[in-house]
């Protein structure tokens, strides 16, 4: 695939690449030129992008502070058992 370098630095990323890499018309791309003078070329994504493309939360109940220390509290017994064991 070719493209051509205007006078002012400019390139049209051929549309089948634009496709392929799904970046849409105003989109961003970024170029990256590896050590042995290969050049990759990667959509630029948002980081509102990437949490859109991550499933929901699962829903959970609010948990009290005395459910909390309840918790940490069982927690810290149960290492405790388990270092003795040891």
């Amino acid at each position: 695939m070719d493209a051509t370098i205007t006078a002012k630095g400019q390139m049209t990323v051929p549309k089948r690449l634009r496709q392929g890499l799904g970046v849409p018309n105003g989109g961003k791309i970024r170029i990256l030129q590896h050590s042995d003078g290969s050049v990759y070329i990667l959509p630029v994504v948002s980081m509102k992008e990437l949490t859109q493309s991550l499933p929901p939360a699962p829903k959970r109940n609010p948990v009290s502070i005395e459910e909390m220390d309840e918790g940490i509290a069982q927690a810290v017994a149960e290492r405790d058992r388990r270092s003795k064991r040891s």
